[in-house]
């Protein structure tokens, strides 16, 4: 292959187990470059504490996951522990999200639950990634461990309960008089 032009991206195969935090993150860079090429994902899925572990501020990766919200029915859900502080981290992607607020939705659990109900919900689903041709999900109690899955849906019965219990956070646009 030629060396100035960069290898397509592919979807990571699945019964993959990884470990550490340099592949943990490749391996999500890879499956969000990889979107764009997946025409049955229509839903992606995003579990994360605060969006710092994730590769959401390079400049490829909101390429592609742009391309792919552009496609009709696409949709992009990120379930958030922590919503200020993701705002706080990830201000490139809270800038990009703007454009494509109409696609992309943030849940996070409710002011009233109390700290250990809010992680007993988190254990509900470890951070991770899922759309219908597939799910990556960190392991929990072990840092940096991921297991990758081929599943034909997206694991809404692992996040019902947390569902419920959540309610739209982080907006896109700030509104004032």
């Amino acid at each position: 292959m030629d060396a100035t032009r960069p290898e397509p991206a592919r979807a990571p195969s699945a019964g993959l187990r990884i470990d550490g935090r340099p592949e943990a993150l490749a391996h999500w860079r890879a499956a969000l470059l990889a979107l764009p090429g997946q025409p049955a994902a229509r839903t992606l899925w995003i579990a994360s504490i605060d969006l710092s572990d994730w590769p959401l501020a390079e400049t490829v990766v909101l390429e592609a996951l742009g391309q792919w919200l552009r496609q009709p029915g696409r949709s992009l859900t990120l379930l958030l522990r922590e919503p200020e502080a993701a705002a706080r981290l990830q201000t490139r992607f809270a800038r990009w999200r703007r454009d494509y607020s109409h696609a992309i939705h943030c849940l996070g659990p409710t002011p009233a639950l109390s700290s250990a109900q809010s992680s007993a919900l988190w254990e509900a689903w470890p951070q991770g990634m899922a759309t219908e041709a597939g799910c990556s999900e960190r392991l929990p109690g072990l840092p940096w461990r991921l297991r990758v899955q081929l599943r034909p849906t997206v694991p809404q019965g692992l996040w019902r309960p947390w569902l419920q219990e959540c309610e739209s956070c982080w907006p896109a646009h700030t509104l004032g008089l």
